[in-house]
């Protein structure tokens, strides 16, 4: 019958017995007594950048290289260069943790990420040339002791940087900085690198934690179009490669087990294209990130992210501080290699530079603590530098 081609059968009945069946509320019954129930609808399928052919392209096959720039720690790294307070953000964390608990510290951090990144400094970062901004993520702020679903404060916060990126046409990068075991030696480790991701007691449980970490973003992420990639771990250093490589596989087979399709950047482990090669999956590109404050540094980083093109996979220079912006930008977008250079808000080597309030963890209030972390970090205290976002961005275009 006619009306039997786009369902699925459900049982056949015939008389009283079928009459008082129960059925579904989307049920059809034929004349015939079949009760038929229609195919569930197709998920639409989302439009996400493809690593394909050496190039990144998005769904309608035109090539995508990204020019953007590091939003900042995840929301803390302009504090840990300004110095409010001591240490670096993982020890403010520790500190306000002591003193008012896990979830009064990142009660503390959330306030300021509202500050730091808001929906007015994304716009201001597409009109000024970017496609593209790296948000990078600190697991201390991500996973904790907290049972409660409130302990996701900073994801909330990811969700409106996300929000904000889709309104203004421009791609993310979810880059993890600091995994639950730190992966390299420029993170506190700890005493005696104890706690490290790779090499110690702790690593086969602190590697879990990381596939459970990447695992939980997938699930809340996946088929979110402005996500460009997800970069599994930032600058990674093991004495095997191949430990590094382990822990990728395990990661990419966690994200895809959640149906999320994203672009997965890994990062070369001491420039070890060899593990990269046996990676199973068809949707892989390769990052690098560095500060390359010499000469020397940043023709190693360019010569090395050009020698990875061999792969066949597409390369990203990710967190990227080149001592000359211009020169270090215009020659890794003339390979076709996509660039997120230098920090949006920080000191005067950021986009966005100004003075820091004085914030004494130990002995200020809570309110007063929260208070100043947020409005040290507001938009209006800061300066534009208008030479670095140029030399990143490129000439503004004007108006016709």
């Amino acid at each position: 019958m006619e009306e039997e081609k786009n369902y699925h059968k459900k049982g056949i009945a015939a008389g009283a017995a079928l009459a008082g069946a129960p059925a579904a509320a989307n049920a059809v019954r034929t004349a015939a007594g079949i009760i038929l129930t229609p195919k569930p609808a197709k998920e639409k399928e989302a439009n996400l950048l493809k690593a394909e052919g050496g190039i990144i392209k998005d769904s309608e096959g035109n090539s995508v290289v990204f020019t953007g720039t590091n939003l900042g720690e995840a929301g803390f790294d302009c504090l840990e260069y300004g110095k409010p307070c001591e240490g670096n953000e993982k020890d403010n964390f520790a500190a306000l943790a002591e003193r008012f608990g896990n979830y009064g510290a990142r009660e503390v951090f959330g306030s300021a990420y509202e500050s730091l990144i808001s929906a007015s400094d994304i716009k201001f970062l597409a009109k000024a040339g970017a496609n593209c901004v790296l948000i990078p993520l600190r697991s201390f702020l991500l996973t904790g002791n907290v049972k409660d679903k409130k302990h996701d404060l900073s994801l909330a916060h990811i969700d409106k940087i996300l929000d904000a990126c889709k309104k203004a046409g421009i791609y993310a990068i979810l880059s993890l900085k600091e995994a639950p075991g730190p992966q390299n030696n420029m993170i506190t480790l700890g005493k005696d690198g104890a706690d490290s991701l790779f090499g110690s007691k702790k690593s086969s449980s602190l590697q879990n934690e990381t596939v459970k970490l990447w695992a939980k973003i997938a699930k809340r992420y996946k088929g979110r179009e402005e996500i460009a990639a997800y970069n599994l771990l930032e600058s990674p250093q093991a004495d095997s490669a191949g430990d590094v490589y382990k822990l990728y596989s395990r990661i990419i087979a966690a994200v895809r087990k959640e149906k999320d399709n994203h672009i997965i950047i890994t990062e070369l482990p001491g420039g070890e294209t060899a593990g990269f090669e046996k990676l199973e999956d068809d949707n892989l590109a390769i990052g690098f990130s560095g500060s390359c404050a010499t000469v020397y540094e940043l023709e190693t980083f360019i010569n090395n992210a050009v020698k990875a093109k061999e792969t066949g996979a597409p390369v990203v220079a990710l967190s990227f501080y080149p001592a000359d912006y211009e020169s270090a930008v215009s020659k890794l977008k003339a390979e076709g290699i996509g660039v997120t250079a230098g920090s949006y808000k920080g000191d005067e080597f950021c986009m966005m530079s100004g003075s820091r309030a004085v914030i004494d963890i130990k002995n200020d209030s809570f309110d007063d603590i929260k208070g100043k972390f947020a409005d040290a970090l507001k938009t209006k205290n800061f300066k534009k530098n208008k030479e670095l976002t140029k030399a990143v961005f490129g000439e503004k275009k004007k108006n016709k």
